[in-house]
């Protein structure tokens, strides 16, 4: 179970990472944007979160990430 824990946290941490880089500029910029702009822009983004992630942890990530 370790290991799913740890997975968990990866995936976590990308997509803060993702959030605080890519969507808080926008926000603070005054470009409205609502959920389901911010869920599009994660969505098309979510393969190179698995391929980062995939790399350290072995195969089990794609399967979640997909």
């Amino acid at each position: 179970m370790a290991d799913g824990s740890s997975l968990h946290q990866d995936a976590k941490q990308q997509l803060h990472d993702y959030i605080r880089t890519y969507i808080q500029p926008l926000l603070r910029a005054g470009k409205p944007l609502d959920l389901k702009d911010i869920l599009h822009h994660v969505t098309i983004r979510k393969p190179k979160f698995g391929s980062t992630a995939g790399k350290s942890t072995g195969s089990a990530y794609g399967s979640i990430a997909s």
